[in-house]
């Protein structure tokens, strides 16, 4: 799972308690004001109103359930080459050879950080080149980003499966 995943999950656990916890105070509230049952009558009214349009018997041509259902064969057709497409973020995956000097670069830094200038420089490759190899490398977990601010640039450092790359590759000596 993915962060974002992961904090989608929290959100939508987080919203539904939320809903359960505010319908029973709601609920509460509305008992000791002697109103519950009159408000249970309108909801009551509503879910079957609801039920009633969302049943309603409408006829649709065949022209119309083809191209819907082509419009669906083609969307999940085309996330799954977008799928097959994309990088790999596994630690594990190839690195290129922008990659493997950054690699070596923040191994002979000993453990300090360095900016994408500094980076750049160093491996005499030019911003772009560098900040895409940063930016794959940060995704698979390789480095780490300190955090920047409108006075100082984001720095790089080794993180995690960059160290353990760098162990098994036999950069560190």
């Amino acid at each position: 799972m993915t962060a974002d995943s992961e904090g989608i999950g929290k959100g939508v656990l987080i919203a539904s308690l939320g809903t359960v916890v505010g319908g029973l105070v709601l609920a509460l509230v509305l008992r000791s004001l002697g109103y519950l049952s009159t408000v249970g009558h309108w909801i009551a009214g509503a879910r079957a109103w609801l039920w009633h349009v969302l049943t309603f018997p409408v006829p649709v041509p065949l022209a119309v359930l083809l191209v819907a259902v082509g419009m669906v064969a083609y969307t999940l057709r085309a996330h799954s080459i977008m799928k097959r497409a994309a990088p790999s973020t596994h630690p594990s995956a190839q690195l290129s050879a922008d990659e493997e000097t950054i690699i070596r670069l923040l191994v002979q830094l000993d453990g300090q950080w360095a900016t994408l200038d500094d980076i750049a420089a160093r491996t005499h490759r030019s911003n772009l080149i560098t900040g895409r190899a940063l930016a794959l490398l940060h995704d698979r977990g390789f480095i780490g980003r300190a955090p920047g601010g409108t006075l100082y640039p984001p720095t790089f450092g080794l993180d995690g499966a960059g160290v353990e790359y760098a162990y098994r590759v036999g950069y560190v000596r």
